[in-house]
């Protein structure tokens, strides 16, 4: 017997075992039994939602395929690359699996069904559960009587999808420090900063900016603790009285054109970090007085930390210049 009539057989009967292993779990709870430890090891049933992160560094990033080459986000991984041997190998054995289910019953049917090619795909790697494909599979479809029709099939070889869902805090606490002396903005946000544990994320804003709960899920996901620290690029919106001649329209309140503000692509004050790297940065300058300065002094001591620094243009954030 060669190997892959060996490996095969080996994967029927794997199956078979996980099938067998789920009829268990259903008898069990048909029967108000208690369900035994290794049915409820073996027999979870698939799910979309198995895997779930709790925490960004949790997800799992997908790699882009085609039949030659793998694409990847990732920095330990080259951009593009070949496949490999075992890469290759994994696909045709995941491809030969779905045909062997697909035509499972085509004599019955009076059809066939033949794979052709990979037109792309999608690949990641669960330490937990394997590897996961998602493949857009070409495919010919053959009557046993009558003409042969090709037809493009997206194939799911894994139904595990990550999800990332933080719920929402209710509770707000809000906290007023008084100081006394001449005003320091470094001052009073290194103040402000000292009262929070290390793994905090740090959203330094002024008191006349407008933003709203989109701006807030994008610094928590454009910052990454020990990794990138986020500079919004906000708009400075002019005096809708002024640009508007006294009558401003309702919805005039993000409106980004020329005429109604400008992008303040040197400005540096509206900053998502953690504090730990805000720590390890070296914090404001506290010797600053007034505004302005300290934002400049902080970003370039990001920059010369070694931390990656991430900016974009915010178009749920500005400031309003009266």
């Amino acid at each position: 017997m060669s190997l892959l009539l060996k490996f095969r057989k080996i994967s029927q009967l794997r199956y078979r075992t996980i099938l067998l292993h789920r009829e268990g779990v259903t008898m069990s709870r048909l029967s108000n039994a208690a369900v035994q430890w290794e049915d409820q090891l073996m027999g979870a049933p698939p799910s979309y939602t198995r895997y779930r992160p709790t925490e960004r560094g949790g997800v799992i990033e997908w790699d882009f395929l085609t039949s030659r080459h793998l694409y990847s986000t990732s920095e330990r991984q080259m951009p593009r690359q070949g496949l490999g041997n075992l890469v290759h190998s994994a696909l045709e054995d995941t491809v030969l699996q779905v045909m062997e289910m697909i035509n499972e019953n085509s004599k019955t049917r009076g059809r066939i069904i033949d794979f052709k090619e990979i037109q792309y795909g999608y690949r990641r790697v669960d330490p937990l559960h394997g590897a996961e494909y998602i493949l857009d599979l070409l495919l010919l479809y053959k009557k046993h009587k009558g003409r042969k029709v090709t037809v493009s099939l997206k194939i799911f070889s894994s139904f595990q999808i990550s999800e990332y869902t933080k719920e929402a805090q209710e509770q707000t606490d809000l906290s007023i420090i008084p100081m006394t002396g001449g005003f320091s903005r470094g001052l009073a946000l290194e103040m402000g900063s000292s009262q929070l544990a290390n793994n905090s994320l740090l959203f330094f804003c002024d008191v006349d900016l407008v933003f709203n709960a989109d701006a807030l899920q994008r610094c928590r996901e454009n910052t990454i603790e020990g990794g990138q620290v986020y500079f919004p690029i906000v708009f400075s919106q002019y005096d809708p009285k002024i640009v508007y001649a006294g009558g401003p329209p309702e919805d005039s309140a993000f409106v980004f054109t020329k005429k109604s503000g400008f992008w303040r692509h040197y400005g540096f004050g509206i900053t998502c970090i953690f504090k730990s790297d805000f720590l390890k940065a070296g914090g404001f300058d506290t010797s600053i007085q007034g505004w302005g300065l300290e934002d400049v002094d902080l970003f370039t001591k990001v920059i010369n930390s070694g931390l990656k620094v991430f900016r974009s243009q915010e178009a749920v954030t500005l400031e309003r210049m009266q």
